[in-house]
């Protein structure tokens, strides 16, 4: 469970860096 949370705290992480570096190629 502990592990899964993690994971999936991780993955969120890497997706908002992923889109907040979109949005400041796009607006660069």
């Amino acid at each position: 469970m502990e592990l899964c949370d993690k994971k999936a705290k991780l993955s969120y992480t890497h997706l908002m860096a992923d889109l907040k570096s979109h949005l400041q190629r796009l607006y660069a």
